[in-house]
């Protein structure tokens, strides 16, 4: 078994929120031209855009079915586009993702992680 497959659920919808909460913060106050012009800020942004994707690869199919107002999938083939289409990748394309969906992405998430939680304390998912 590898190490991953020893971490719960709940961890990586842990690792998705902080994900999505280092992007806003690196990305706070900056317009899309400044972004576009820091290569350490995009750079960083791109990596945990990859640990969202990453982790949300890794919850599973009845919390994914439970929660369709997370597009898993489209987290998942971001994921991928920005791991193996580097040389090619949109920053517009990413700055509308950080516009459009990580906030209420963060948001959905918080609350799937507070039902994990309860869920597990009471010793049993729903």
């Amino acid at each position: 078994m590898t190490k991953h497959n020893k971490r719960s659920e709940a961890l990586f919808i842990e690792d998705m929120i902080i994900g999505a909460e280092n992007v806003l913060e690196f990305c706070h106050q900056l317009s899309f031209h400044d972004f576009e012009d820091d290569y350490k800020t995009s750079s960083a942004v791109l990596y945990n855009l990859q640990i969202i994707g990453e982790g949300a690869s890794k919850v599973g199919l009845k919390t994914r079915r439970k929660h369709p107002e997370i597009n898993w999938r489209a987290m998942k083939a971001f994921r991928n586009y920005v791991a193996h289409e580097y040389f090619g990748i949109s920053l517009k394309e990413v700055w509308a993702v950080i516009q459009k969906n990580i906030p209420e992405d963060m948001k959905n998430l918080r609350l799937i992680l507070i039902e994990i939680e309860t869920a597990e304390s009471k010793g049993k998912r729903k």
